[in-house]
């Protein structure tokens, strides 16, 4: 072994001692509550067709990009609380906060929503916080109060105040390429901010380099009056939200933004009275967006109307067919009402440890192999 590799991995075993004190602190959270610890393929013949994740060929198969649609056939079959550490894999995805590969820990249960699954990850951070007697979270030089609960703030509330407009009403106030200059473009370009639910370490880089803005994220393109099914809404959208909104939160406390626009909740449900909202939520802490919430779509019609538009966009944009998940649109049907989660295990790993990178608490990144 060279020297050189013998040193970067001899500097990163208390890293790896604490990612494994996390894994054991978890399990011990959703066991305590009598959640079942389950297992799903990582090759399978289809995955949710989400047009900024590109998943990984395995032969003839794909890469897990996620276990949900897995985990949500088990709902629908009746188990009612259940989580997953998953090993995911996404094309493409490498930067300070990203790896090809990487873990999510996804949970889901029945009769929940995208606020109850915000106060389970309230209470697990505050959980593994307490066996590793951390008051105030330490990372990157700040001091962060984990104690509950956490600020809520809506994504109108957030974007109104900091940005100067209201994704859920409004058009963006000014063309993307007069606003995205300057200290905005440098500040994506060297990551300084920051991936989901589909969050790889919500899973936001996620905050989010500029060659990636947005892959992770889930969509559901409309055809609104404010057109949100073009190009230049997302952009704008994530630009401010990376420029403008998320620098403005407390930096000493998490930040859970909630209520997005529809447009940007493809498996989400739909707010009762307000179909222009969707239930999802976010967790920001340092900077960092950590996990990604949603009260879970259980209308196989509409998530089949969603699948459909998001292949038609990935055929025109890539020129590549992708098939419906038609396993998992069947038992959406029996789907009840649940909230479900995904929160990047190797970004909370990197908040316990006070690490500024990725690279910190995985012992073999892409390049590293």
């Amino acid at each position: 072994m060279a020297e050189a590799e013998r040193r970067r991995l001899s500097r990163l075993k208390p890293n790896l001692e604490r990612r494994a004190h996390i894994y054991r602190h978890v399990r011990d959270f959703f066991q305590a509550q009598g959640f079942l610890e389950i297992e799903t393929p990582v090759r399978m013949p289809e995955v949710a067709p989400e047009q900024h994740i590109s998943p990984c060929a395995a032969e003839d198969w794909l890469l897990s990009t996620s276990p949900e649609l897995h985990m949500k056939r088990l709902l629908s079959a009746g188990y009612e609380k259940i989580f997953q550490f998953g090993r995911c894999f996404r094309k493409g995805e490498r930067g300070r906060w990203h790896n090809p590969e990487f873990t999510l820990l996804e949970w889901y249960r029945i009769g929940g929503d995208y606020q109850s699954m915000i106060d389970d990850t309230e209470k697990l951070v505050a959980a593994i916080a307490g066996v590793l007697k951390i008051k105030h979270l330490g990372y990157q030089g700040q001091k962060i109060d984990l104690s509950l609960p956490w600020p809520r703030v809506t994504v109108s509330e957030a974007f109104r105040k900091s940005a100067g407009w209201d994704p859920i009403k409004d058009a963006p106030p000014q063309p993307l390429d007069s606003r995205f200059r300057g200290n905005d473009r440098s500040r994506l370009d060297s990551g300084l901010l920051r991936n989901d639910r589909r969050g790889q370490d919500s899973g936001p880089d996620k905050i989010r380099d500029l060659n990636g803005l947005r892959r992770n994220e889930r969509r559901k393109r409309d055809s609104s009056d404010i057109d949100r099914g073009n190009d230049s809404y997302f952009e704008q959208f994530d630009v401010d939200l990376v420029t403008k909104v998320v620098p403005d939160f407390a930096p000493d406390r998490p930040t859970v933004l909630l209520d997005y626009p529809a447009a940007l909740g493809s498996l989400a449900r739909l707010k009762p009275g307000d179909p222009s909202i969707a239930e999802r939520a976010e967790v920001f802490i340092g900077g960092l967006e950590l996990a990604n919430a949603f009260s879970e779509l259980n209308d196989p019609a509409e998530q089949t109307r969603r699948f459909r538009e998001e292949i038609r966009e990935i055929g025109l944009r890539t020129g590549q067919q992708r098939t419906m998940p038609s396993k998992f649109l069947k038992a959406l049907a029996d789907l009840p009402e649940c909230g479900g989660i995904a929160l990047g295990v190797d970004r909370l790993v990197m908040l316990f440890c006070d690490a500024a990178t990725i690279d910190d608490v995985m012992p073999f990144t892409a390049d590293k192999m």
